[in-house]
């Protein structure tokens, strides 16, 4: 597989290279418009269990691909990306669907509850029952993760995938790298609590989380069997996931049409508006390809 590095440059004055391409105000002057948007996809055997979703669907698209946010842990469809994404998909007559996971925002069930075999058949209900046509997936942190997995099960509907701070096997590894007396009680306890650097508290994880998680490595494969075309945007100042996870991904895909983008001063959450700069710019290459 060939291993492609981009580097993402500043001038001195910090200013990145990029034109902006929206306000700094989107966010605010879009909330009290997408509140009125949210839609439900009933999923599994129970009525009451659902998948929130907000979804755009111009009378005439001007490309055939639409895309799709997979948003990280305890994050939902109200975050800057996901606003982010929408209107970029507005502003260009492009398909968008944003969505909430089982457990998250504003969809039904507890987070306690979640596994990301769960969270990845949510994508694929998404992909397969709500977008239509080929689709764009862009995945932040754990959402990085999710992408992969569903394009992995349904690659003839997705044309493209964008990682943002991309996390795959990260769950696992967290866990795996804790001292034996330290994954014995998480054991006994039944709940794994991971620190977070944007919570005042740590995740209470179930392990099943855990033992979940492990069916689902990717970076321990010799290989990883897709074939199109993938940008993953990372920040050097990540102290969440470590930029090495998006190198390491790169190295694993079979693709041909693999990038890494490094953002020098960027950190996990890559929601400035440099950072969304950078974003934007990848889109319209993958929309216009």
């Amino acid at each position: 597989m060939r291993f492609i590095w981009m580097g993402i440059k500043r001038s001195r004055s910090g200013e990145s290279y990029h034109r902006p391409i929206y306000r700094k105000d989107f966010s605010t002057s879009l909330s009290l418009k997408l509140e009125e948007q949210v839609r439900t996809l009933h999923v599994g055997k129970s009525k009451e269990q659902f998948i929130a979703y907000r979804q755009h669907s111009p009378h005439h698209p001007t490309k055939d691909a639409g895309i799709i946010f997979c948003q990280g842990l305890m994050s939902n469809m109200n975050g800057v990306k996901a606003k982010f994404l929408d209107r970029f998909c507005r502003e260009r007559g492009l398909k968008y669907v944003c969505f909430d996971y089982i457990g998250h925002g504003q969809s039904s069930g507890k987070f306690e509850s979640f596994t990301l075999s769960l969270w990845k058949e949510n994508t694929l209900d998404i992909l397969e029952k709500v977008a239509k046509g080929p689709q764009i997936i862009v995945g932040s942190s754990i959402g990085g993760w999710i992408m992969l997995l569903a394009a992995l099960e349904n690659p003839s509907k997705v044309q493209g995938l964008v990682g943002i701070a991309s996390a795959p096997d990260l769950l696992y590894q967290r866990y795996k790298n804790l001292p034996d007396r330290e994954k014995y009680g998480i054991k006994q306890s039944g709940y794994f609590s991971m620190p977070s650097d944007y919570w005042t508290e740590p995740y209470r994880l179930p392990y099943e989380v855990i033992t979940d998680a492990r069916k689902h490595l990717l970076l321990k494969k010799a290989e990883i069997e897709y074939d199109g075309p993938v940008h993953l945007i990372h920040g050097m100042n990540d102290g969440t996931v470590p930029y090495s996870y998006s190198l390491k991904l790169c190295e694993k895909l079979r693709s041909k049409s693999a990038f890494v983008h490094l953002i020098k001063d960027g950190d996990h959450r890559l929601s400035r508006d440099s950072d969304l700069h950078v974003l934007a710019n990848i889109l319209e290459q993958m929309v216009n390809s």
